[in-house]
């Protein structure tokens, strides 16, 4: 049973000892300054809860609020200690409110069961763990914590050739008009789909050993660890190219990936990363404003892993 806790960030806790601070600091000032202070005593009474309710509160929310979660059940405890429980079955649907910066959670019939802030840990865990149960996420705003998860589609083995092929064809598209604008710098991009063991990567290694490499013939040999990239290598007169650390020049983006399902029914998920573009756009921006300010070597070299266009497995 896979278990997990949504409770506040520290940040909360601090804030609320430096509101009670602030507060008892004001009160005892006539104290300190009397000669100076021209503050009635009585406004002690207004200022001390002012500043020291909402510590008081925060330094509560800090040690009770949370959102327990074990399996299909969940556990909501509010700042006073008081406990709403339910199971994932009885959420109708989510709404995140970027803008206020919180997380709603509906019944079936439209009644709020708890508010949770899209800031407390393991919040992203959590809203993967509802999509992973198709629970429907409703978001006012451009972005929010929900956008990254709703661009992690899940997919089924059967569909990476698809995904796949239509992300080659963007990236493609995306990289030609890269060449075309910077045609003066006679640079290209060799770019492919490479498959790897994700548990058998080197890391910080530019290129993978041949043993983290998936040689896939079929379906059935998708192995649990199972990771497809993106990589572009930047080259020039047919040859790699590496700046003055060494280094090459190069970029990798995580296109499909496998990782353990928070559903009931399901073990494992496969994955498309949507967000894929959006790095992929940002990056050939950065990199149309390092190459000309930077001098490199060209070097022949054999990858140890063919690039491919698109993937298809029967």
């Amino acid at each position: 049973m896979r278990e997990f806790v949504v409770k506040e960030n520290r940040l909360g806790f601090f804030a609320g000892l430096f509101s009670i601070a602030v507060g008892i600091a004001v009160m005892g000032l006539p104290f300190i300054f009397p000669a100076e202070s021209r503050m009635p005593l009585w406004l002690d009474a207004v200022y001390l809860p002012v500043f020291a309710g909402p510590g008081i509160y925060l330094l509560m929310a800090d040690k009770n609020r949370r959102l327990e979660i074990s399996g299909r059940r969940l556990c909501y405890i509010n700042f006073l200690n008081r406990k709403t429980e339910f199971s994932i079955d009885a959420i109708g649907y989510v709404k995140e409110a970027v803008s206020a910066g919180h997380i709603v959670l509906y019944d079936k019939s439209g009644n709020k069961l708890c508010k949770i802030e899209n800031n407390m840990s393991h919040i992203l865990q959590f809203l993967i763990y509802l999509s992973d149960n198709g629970v429907t996420v409703e978001m006012k705003g451009k972005e929010g914590v929900m956008q990254a998860v709703a661009s992690q589609k899940i997919i089924v083995p059967e569909e990476i050739g698809r995904y796949t092929e239509k992300t080659g064809e963007e990236a493609g598209r995306l990289i030609e008009d890269w060449i075309k604008r910077n045609r003066k710098m006679g640079a290209g991009i060799e770019y492919g789909f490479a498959e790897y063991r994700a548990e058998r990567l080197q890391k910080n290694a530019e290129i993978q050993p041949e043993e983290a490499v998936c040689r896939i013939t079929g379906l059935e040999d998708i192995p649990e660890d199972y990771l497809c990239v993106l990589e572009l290598y930047v080259k020039k007169e047919d040859k790699y190219i590496r700046n003055k650390k060494g280094s090459l020049v190069m970029m990798a983006f995580t296109v499909i990936y496998r990782r353990e399902s928070w559903a009931a029914d399901r073990a494992n998920v496969y994955v498309y990363n949507a967000l894929y573009r959006e790095e992929l756009e940002e990056q050939l921006k950065e990199l149309e404003r390092y190459l000309p300010r930077h001098r490199f070597t060209k070097e022949e070299l054999q990858l140890p892993h063919s690039l491919k266009k698109s993937i298809k497995y029967e």
